[in-house]
């Protein structure tokens, strides 16, 4: 099974989510405000003004107990 959650970022600023690209090398060096300017979303949260959606796959492998029973 394959499934997707958002794992996106809040920010206090933009300049703090410059420095988040930065830090993780998201983008090559020079490029973080156009790599944020395609992505970044404003919102208004409790202190937050900006969002960097982020989503993470993953899958997930069902084994039955019975099936492995002779372990």
């Amino acid at each position: 099974m394959e499934y997707a959650l958002e794992y996106g970022q809040t920010f206090k600023s933009f300049e703090e989510a410059v420095e988040f690209t930065q830090t993780y090398n998201l983008c090559p060096e020079g490029e973080e405000r156009r790599f944020l300017d395609i992505r970044f979303r404003r919102i208004k949260e409790k202190g937050f003004q900006c969002y960097l959606p982020h989503t993470k796959r993953f899958g997930m492998f069902i084994i039955g107990r019975e099936v492995n029973a002779h372990i």
